[in-house]
């Protein structure tokens, strides 16, 4: 079954659980691309990265298995090595052990060195890739032509690549224009019905909700408005060629920032609707605790946009917390309720798009 959704997914922890507790079958329908958080301070001090990455794609198999997945760990390895081993060697050496199936991920970085790199690594280890490809290079003038050289450099058929076009924090544009930005972009990609796949990503979601007051607010899905104009006016514009879907789930492009004593968090749910996100926010956990996600899953159970139980496990986990049948959890708990909802209503919103 061909996939239409890529989730980009922060791998911590309540990320891990949502796939890890996702049903077989509905892991067939899209492929996550996997973000590897840099290492800690702690790993950085013992330059302790290959650990930090064998334990990390160790837990890849738990949540996910081994069926293909995205793998991006340059977005934030990119200028780590060890012994002069570059991290993508690393992540290949221990997939191959544990028996894993990425595709690897690799910027596109118009450098004569970082492209020398790709063509030994795609050479010697014979890997698919994906590039993707920043919301910047995108709009520059040359684009198509660098995007020419740089395959023609890491000596890669399109037909062997799948391009990501990442227009990352879309938030400041209206739906109308970024729809109007991802035609443009894609009427210069040379070879265009050659790639593999071509995936366009963003998300409007916010870095931080403390702009945000407590009770119920909605944020616009304004990439999933775009994506659906895209579909709508795509052939008339040329673009013949299936794409497919990808966002951020219920965070924003960076990473949220590793937990500290010193961090104030307000309770939230983050829960997907057709064109936004209903964010039902709580106070600060440490003066109100985390209790207050009782009040807030019947919030969610009580509104109009709910789903019921059966529509997913974090469905499922809010109607327990409303009827105080289960913990509240911690912030990992709601991050992994909150990203398993959102990926069932995305794969139930592309499965039903009207024919264009």
């Amino acid at each position: 079954m061909p996939i239409s959704y890529v989730p980009i997914l922060k791998w911590k922890q309540g990320e891990q659980g949502a796939l890890k507790e996702m049903p077989e079958a509905e892991k067939t329908k899209f492929m996550p691309l996997l973000e590897i958080l840099p290492p800690t301070e702690a790993q950085r001090a013992k330059r302790d990265y290959t650990t930090n990455l064998q334990r990390t794609l160790d837990i890849v198999k738990k949540s996910w298995g081994c069926t293909p997945f995205f793998l991006d760990i340059m977005t934030y390895y990119i200028s780590e090595s060890v012994n002069s081993i570059h991290p993508l060697i690393h992540a290949k050496n221990i997939a191959k052990e544990i028996g894993i199936s990425p595709i690897y991920v690799v910027p596109f970085l118009y450098d004569k060195i970082y492209m020398e790199f790709f063509n030994k690594f795609i050479s010697k280890y014979r890997v698919y890739i994906a590039l993707r490809v920043a919301k910047d290079d995108l709009l520059k003038e040359d684009f198509s032509l660098q995007l020419q050289s740089f395959i023609g450099k890491v000596q890669k058929d399109a037909s062997r690549v799948d391009l990501i076009l990442d227009f990352e924090d879309v938030s400041g544009k209206e739906i109308e224009e970024l729809a109007n930005d991802t035609i443009s972009a894609l009427q210069t990609i040379p070879f265009l019905d050659k790639w593999k796949s071509i995936i366009i990503a963003g998300t409007s979601f916010p870095e931080t909700l403390s702009g945000y007051n407590p009770g119920e607010n909605s944020i616009i899905r304004k990439h999933w408005g775009a994506w659906q104009e895209v579909q709508r006016i795509g052939e008339k514009k040329g673009i013949l060629r299936p794409l497919i879907f990808s966002d951020y789930g219920i965070g924003g492009v960076t990473p949220p920032p590793d937990y500290s004593p010193f961090m104030t968090m307000s309770a939230n749910i983050r829960y997907t609707t057709y064109d936004s996100w209903a964010v039902f926010k709580g106070r600060s956990v440490k003066t109100y605790t985390y209790d207050q996600y009782y009040s807030l899953s019947e919030m969610v159970t009580k509104h109009s946009c709910y789903m019921g139980a059966s529509f997913s496990q974090g469905d499922e986990y809010i109607e327990k917390c409303a009827r105080r049948a289960t913990s509240t959890g911690n912030g990992s708990t709601w991050r992994k309720v909150g990203t398993s909802h959102h990926i069932a209503f995305v794969l139930e919103q592309l499965a039903n798009l009207p024919a264009v």
